[in-house]
């Protein structure tokens, strides 16, 4: 084992420890999944090892009906050699509260370029998904954009820009929007009054 191996996996487990995401590995090749989350061992008992995928996911009893395709499809794009496969959907908790997940799979492939691992990225998009419902009862035409690379000129396209967090190490977001000419309404956390 080379030093930069150990660097790599070092470099991993520390972007890892520190997301509120869920990350996995998908084996192509062994159908299975294999975790290091003990949140979803423990909350959910899924094991740190799943066969048999994407069957046995489909099959989980808190997954909702509607959303058992689309999981499907995501796997099977991945299995074809498509480079990113994306979906979302719903899980049912103890207390019959919708929890909702946005999963991004991106392939790794070998050296003849077939699809060999995908890690995976389970992402808890709740409060989104509330917050669009809500938006679309009150007839608020509302866009959560999620990620971006294009900010600059989305910010000269917006009239405010907003800052909403509960804590923040430092809102690089709200520098962009302060740099493109926006005024911004920011809450009152720590990284944020430092320049607003």
């Amino acid at each position: 084992r080379n030093e930069e191996t150990r660097i790599n996996e070092e470099r991993y487990r520390i972007a890892v420890s520190n997301t509120q995401n869920i990350v996995f590995d998908y084996l192509i090749d062994e159908h299975c999944i294999v975790h290091d989350n003990h949140f979803i061992e423990q909350e959910y008992q899924i094991p740190k090892r799943i066969e048999n995928i994407p069957e046995s996911l489909l099959n989980l009893p808190m997954l909702h009906n509607d959303d058992r395709t689309k999981i499907q499809e995501c796997f099977n794009e991945i299995e074809k050699g498509q480079e990113e496969a994306y979906c979302e959907y719903r899980l049912l908790e103890k207390n019959y509260h919708i929890r909702w997940f946005s999963m991004k799979l991106v392939t790794i492939f070998d050296n003849q370029q077939r699809p060999k691992k995908a890690v995976g990225i389970l992402h808890d998009i709740s409060e989104q998904k509330e917050l669009e419902q809500l938006a679309k009862e009150v007839g608020i035409d509302l866009r959560l954009m999620g990620l971006r690379d294009d900010i600059p000129q989305i910010c000269k396209c917006a009239d405010i820009g907003v800052m909403p967090s509960t804590r923040e190490g430092l809102g690089l977001s709200g520098i962009e929007m302060l740099a493109a000419g926006l005024p911004v309404i920011a809450s009152n956390v720590h990284g944020i009054v430092d320049y607003v």
